[in-house]
């Protein structure tokens, strides 16, 4: 579908924007950046982020899984019992 029917439908005066100059010119400064943050702040930052979301799962842990079973079912309540 994709490699065959969409290209068919495209408009005649189609054309893809050239973004590779963009990406050239953000990847140096973005490189740069890293170097100095250094790979200890990135696994520190990476690290206390998981914690984050690690103690909000665990703070609502009551109320963000459901344990019926039935639940998972798209079929209306009134019409399981048929």
């Amino acid at each position: 579908m994709t490699r065959f029917v969409l290209p068919a439908l495209l408009p005649q005066d189609f054309a893809i924007r050239d973004v590779n100059a963009f990406r050239r010119s953000h990847r140096r400064p973005a490189l740069q950046g890293v170097r100095r943050i250094g790979r200890a702040a990135i696994v520190l930052w990476s690290g206390s982020a998981g914690d984050a979301g690690d103690a909000v799962l665990y703070h609502d842990r009551a109320t963000l899984w459901n344990r019926e079973l039935s639940a998972l079912s798209p079929v209306p309540i009134e019409e399981q019992g048929l």
